[in-house]
């Protein structure tokens, strides 16, 4: 992993709570798009679900390539932080839904910058936080598609399987890179960026119609 003239370690937790701060209004707004919201309370009807799902899948086509490559590049080692690529789950669900074909579809939105360690450690934060919440997504989606239905929600059911682990291994990163001075402005940075590239990207004004058996 890249050097850098490391400091005291943290103060247990430092790291997290100033993340959180620093993102917490971008992090509200994307709870409130209002296909989370209908999600999460059940109205929500499934051409609206296939939509949310495809456009997750866009956004983590773009995403996997460059988390994997960081971490390459980086040398991050497998015993502090492992990214697991998320567009092939995405992808087996909008199959699952009765998408045949689906487009990978640009809205022209930047994605975050990932140029270093810091940068990494700032994205999977954003990242590997929101599978706390799609924990969550997964008792809905159960609703929504049947309980007895793990097709099309397989994305959730990992969430709820391996979410407390994957979460556990970017705090780590994160608490490694904040012995590094220098890093405590790349993190907050690239966590912004995430959450506005993923509220720009989930919100987009684009035709998701047709999309079963498209």
């Amino acid at each position: 992993m890249e050097s850098a003239t490391r400091s005291a370690p943290p103060v247990t937790g430092a790291a997290r709570h100033h993340l959180k701060s620093r993102t917490h209004n971008l992090h509200e707004q994307l709870h409130a798009l209002p296909a989370f919201v209908s999600l999460l309370d059940n109205t929500l009807d499934v051409p609206g679900y296939v939509a949310i799902m495809r456009r997750f899948r866009e956004f983590y086509a773009r995403l996997d390539v460059e988390m994997l490559r960081a971490c390459s590049d980086y040398n991050v080692p497998e015993q502090l932080y492992y990214y697991q690529p998320r567009e092939p789950m995405f992808a087996a669900d909008v199959r699952a839904l009765g998408c045949r074909s689906h487009e990978i579809v640009d809205v022209g939105c930047p994605m975050p910058d990932i140029h270093s360690v810091a940068s990494l450690a700032g994205v999977a934060y954003v990242i590997d936080g929101s599978v706390l919440g799609g924990m969550t997504m997964n008792k809905s989606a159960a609703v929504l598609l049947g309980e007895d239905v793990i097709s099309g929600r397989s994305y959730w059911n990992w969430c709820r399987k391996n979410g407390l682990r994957q979460w556990h291994a970017a705090l780590s990163l994160v608490d490694h890179c904040w012995t590094v001075k220098e890093s405590r402005a790349t993190m907050p940075d690239a966590a912004t960026q995430t959450f506005e590239a993923l509220n720009v990207w989930l919100s987009a004004d684009r035709e998701d119609a047709g999309a079963i058996g498209s």
